[in-house]
């Protein structure tokens, strides 16, 4: 089963936001902003509003996000499914980046991500990865 992934977007400061949420989560509350604004949820982010405003990709996903210490597995598995896929590798607050985030490069990559590297992938709550062939 597919869960699908909402992206909401801060009206003050404009972050954005990446959650699985299941189909009857949909109407849950919009996560709280760290700036205090309200986030509402972004239709434009989630379906293909980047091919108006490239400059909306890549995205920097904390829903697809691993462990840094799972980087180079997660880079592999990826690989190895037809999905090359990059990770923050270093912290850089000053821009909102943490290690392990997922960059996401376009609304197709994200939906290969998906659908070939998370739906068989288990993560712990120990935090170990493990890919399922």
């Amino acid at each position: 089963m597919t869960v699908p992934i909402y992206v909401f977007e801060c009206e003050r400061c404009h972050e954005q936001v990446q959650e699985f949420r299941h189909a009857s989560e949909v109407k849950r509350s919009a996560p709280a902003c760290e700036c205090g604004g309200r986030m509402q949820r972004s239709f434009q982010a989630e379906f293909g509003g980047a091919r108006q405003r490239p400059a909306g990709w890549p995205i920097y996903s904390e829903a697809l996000a691993v462990h840094p210490e799972q980087i180079d597995d997660a880079e592999r598995v990826a690989a190895e499914r037809g999905v090359p896929t990059k990770f923050v590798r270093r912290d850089c607050p000053e821009h909102d980046l943490y290690a392990g985030q997922a960059i996401i490069t376009n609304r197709q990559h994200q939906r290969e991500f998906c659908q070939k590297v998370m739906r068989n992938n288990i993560h712990n709550k120990d935090d170990t990865w493990s890919g399922r062939p």
